[in-house]
């Protein structure tokens, strides 16, 4: 029997949802807690619902386990001891035997924090560890020896999760040397390699439970207000790029049924949800599978507020128009994509195995824009052979790409992942990792000094103050202005940026800005709080003097 219970506590900038959906299990079961601490306000870990509706389809887990979900929207690293203790104080009310975190690049520090205290105040339970962190090398190699877990999870998760759960229920049936996937702790953590990793993996996803339809992922909790739903159609990519993880241990893409899809889609729906993201690589990879999906949308009125992932050679004017016939449905019907240059570099797009010619580029900027798209331009610095120079022509490029719509810019430093093949590369190319974080942050290439990332930072900091913003009509403003500005100077952007680097440097001197510092992890903070530090009013001021008195000159 299926049941639908949930609360949600609100914990000002931290949220904590409790939802209990999914089958009711025995009182007196194994208690286990799933924790998902996600990366913004409004996305929740679609990893822990999965998790638990694999295990619930499982009927003698179902009867013996009693799994719980608790679900944390975004951590400030600022706040992050007392949220962490947030966590604990609701897991410690829950009591569980068994609490799973699923870890990754951008939420491992509060992890590792909550895990530690969660060590101290229940000292019984089991603490396991997943996820994109967890990669089989660095168990291998040691790198989690003296992380707060009993047991890690590498992989894909459900087929490992299942047999970890029988082990704790019944330790004798099911020997934890056993379970394929797991590394369990005997003074140090050994890791039972499967002899084909490929057995690691569901092979037909056609066969998994829905979170959603199952009733684990209730209707209650996606009620919470600003929520955005998660749904993934495909898993693995048909691309190999080096310092991604979607392709991770998958030698072919898998999908899921498209009628299942959309009939998650219409209980989203009828939940009030109006934000959708579909978490694929590469969505438009199998274009009658994915364009499927979108006439199944267009037939059933599905309208979302809808985000993409794609790879601009999959997008032509059959993809363009189909998105332009979804939009046309109503205004509530709105695409935004995601859509990755990452470099105009050659040699560091063949370095990082991801050589895509820049006119794929140009054309699914044209066709997605044409089809009334907001695009999310991706680029990353870092990359090898990058140097400041190239860079720069990278920021001149696609700051242009943003003179129209409601397009906006996303710049990101490159971090090497644990088990992604960037490993390997960044020895061989000489890649250097910020050791002050857990973030996996590269401050330094043979072909860029620290100072050059750093300086490029604060570029990439300036770039995101006048091209992304979640206020699209303020975007519009600031944006038209800039260029209007540009033009009447006939300057390029590297030095129309370059001078509201150090117009920015100006105004912050003394307040203590992150901006001012050489901390590359507080520079990913500052694309948040660059707009209460320096307001629109400052920014339209500074732009109107460089009308009236030209460019300052160095």
């Amino acid at each position: 029997m299926f049941h639908t219970a949930a609360t949600s506590t609100d914990l000002g900038e931290t949220v904590i949802g409790t939802d209990r959906g999914g089958v009711a299990a025995a009182s007196a079961g194994l208690k286990v807690l799933l924790v998902g601490v996600s990366g913004t306000a409004r996305d929740f870990l679609l990893s822990l619902p999965v998790l638990k509706s694999a295990a619930e389809e499982n009927p003698d887990i179902a009867a013996a386990a009693d799994i719980d979900i608790l679900q944390c929207f975004f951590i400030g690293h600022d706040e992050k001891d007392r949220r962490c203790r947030e966590i604990v104080d609701h897991a410690v009310a829950f009591a569980p035997d068994v609490i799973g975190f699923s870890v990754y690049v951008w939420n491992i520090d509060a992890v590792l924090t909550a895990a530690g205290m969660l060590r101290q105040a229940l000292p019984e339970a089991r603490i396991v560890f997943g996820g994109p962190e967890i990669a089989a090398s660095d168990v291998a190699g040691g790198r989690f020896q003296d992380l707060p877990a009993d047991f890690l999870v590498c992989g894909e998760g459900e087929i490992t999760f299942v047999g970890l759960l029988r082990h704790l229920i019944d330790p004798h049936a099911h020997p934890v040397a056993a379970i394929p996937g797991l590394a369990w702790r005997r003074g140090a953590f050994v890791y039972n390699r499967p002899a084909d990793e490929n057995a690691l993996l569901i092979q037909d996803l056609d066969r998994m439970a829905s979170p959603y339809l199952t009733g684990v992922i209730s209707r209650d909790f996606l009620r919470r207000p600003g929520m955005r739903a998660n749904i993934e159609t495909q898993r693995g990519c048909n691309l190999r790029c080096a310092y991604c993880m979607y392709h991770k241990g998958m030698p072919t893409v898998r999908f899921r049924d498209p009628q299942v899809v959309l009939d998650e889609m219409k209980y989203i729906q009828a939940c009030g949800i109006s934000e959708l993201r579909i978490v694929d690589a590469n969505f438009f990879y199998n274009r009658e599978y994915s364009a499927g999906i979108i006439a199944g949308m267009i037939r059933e009125r599905l309208e979302f507020g809808l985000f993409l992932e794609v790879i601009p050679l999959y997008i032509d004017e059959y993809i363009g128009g189909l998105l332009k016939e979804y939009r046309a449905l109503s205004p509530r019907a709105r695409v935004a994509v995601g859509i990755g240059i990452q470099s105009l570099n050659v040699q560091s797009l063949k370095a990082i195995k991801r050589n895509l010619p820049v006119r794929y580029f140009d054309r699914a900027f044209a066709v997605l824009s044409d089809a009334g798209a907001v695009i999310k331009t991706d680029i990353i610095l870092g990359l090898p052979h990058e140097t400041r120079a190239t860079y720069f022509e990278l920021i001149e490029y696609v700051a242009e790409k943003m003179r129209y719509g409601f397009n906006y810019l996303s710049t990101a430093l490159l971090r090497i992942l644990p088990g992604s093949d960037l490993e390997a590369i960044a020895i061989r190319e000489g890649l250097e990792v910020d050791p002050q974080d857990n973030e996996h942050f590269v401050c330094r290439t043979p072909t860029m000094s620290h100072r050059d990332i750093v300086d490029c930072m604060r570029y990439n900091v300036v770039a995101n103050r006048f091209f992304t913003t979640n206020d699209e009509a303020a975007r519009q403003k600031l944006r038209d202005r800039y260029f209007e500005v540009k033009d009447r100077l006939g300057v390029s952007h590297v030095a129309l940026l370059g001078s509201f680097v150090d117009y920015f440097t100006e105004t912050l001197a003394g307040t203590g800005s992150d901006f001012l510092l050489e901390d590359l992890l507080r520079f990913e903070f500052m694309y948040k709080t660059i707009f209460d530090e320096v307001p629109d009013a400052y920014i339209y001021r500074r732009l109107d003097q460089l009308v009236a008195d030209g460019m300052p000159t160095n």
